[in-house]
C-alpha cells in the first residue's frame, strides 16, 4: 500500500475513533453500553479491533452472522438491514457495494471485506494486497479483504 493511502486510511479510522467516541459520551451511562447496531465498514471495523466483538456480540444486536460456502472456517456479519449478496435478486436490484465482518469460526476477527458488484467493477486495486480485487461468480461481485491490523 502506498503511504498516501496507509495515511488517509488511518485518518479516517482516527476521526472515526474520535468521532464514536464522541458521540458515545455525551450522556452519563447507568450500566454497559454497546456501540449502535449499524455499525459497519471503517466503524465496525475499529469496533472490532478495539473491543474483541464476537459475532455472537454482533447477532445480538441486530446483525446477521453466516457461515459462508465454501468456507466453513469462516463466519461473515452483516449490519441491520443490508443483504448479503445472493444471484437469486436481479442484478439492477443488488446493492452496488457490500461490506461485511470476517471472523474465523473460533470467532477470532479476521477483518474488513468489501464486494463491489460485477457490473461496476471497473479493475479498482484492493489496497491490503496491493492487487485487483478477487471475482466470486457465486454470488457475481468482486471482493477485497482488509486484514486486521492492517
Amino acid at each position: 500500500m502506498k503511504a498516501s493511502g496507509m495515511f488517509s486510511n488511518r485518518f479516517a479510522v482516527a476521526g472515526l475513533t474520535a468521532a464514536v467516541l464522541a458521540g458515545g459520551c455525551t450522556a452519563t451511562p447507568t450500566g454497559p453500553t454497546a456501540p449502535p447496531a449499524a455499525n459497519m465498514g471503517i466503524q465496525g471495523r475499529v469496533e472490532a479491533l478495539q473491543t474483541g466483538v464476537t459475532p455472537g456480540d454482533l447477532t445480538a444486536r441486530g446483525w446477521e452472522c453466516r457461515v459462508p460456502p465454501p468456507y466453513p472456517d469462516r463466519i461473515v456479519c452483516r449490519a441491520p438491514n443490508q443483504s448479503f449478496p445472493s444471484p437469486a435478486v436481479p442484478v439492477d436490484q443488488r446493492p452496488p457495494t457490500f461490506t461485511v465482518l470476517v471472523f474465523q469460526n473460533t470467532g477470532a476477527f479476521i477483518g474488513t471485506q468489501i464486494g463491489i458488484r460485477a457490473d461496476l467493477y471497473q479493475g479498482q486495486i484492493c489496497g491490503a494486497t496491493g492487487e485487483p480485487y478477487i471475482f466470486r461468480p457465486p454470488i457475481g461481485y468482486y471482493e477485497c479483504l482488509h486484514p486486521a491490523g492492517r
